[in-house]
């Protein structure tokens, strides 16, 4: 699904990087960047 997607996505990535996964206009996982670097 798409919050597994998501999900993993999140923590592959760095705290840097904000993940968000959209269906039919719905926020259905949100994550947002962390640390010096977000903006």
């Amino acid at each position: 699904s798409s919050v597994s997607v998501a999900r993993y996505c999140a923590r592959q990535l760095s705290n840097i990087c904000s993940v968000l996964a959209v269906s039919n206009g719905k926020v259905l996982f949100k994550r947002e960047a962390s640390g010096e670097n977000c903006r």
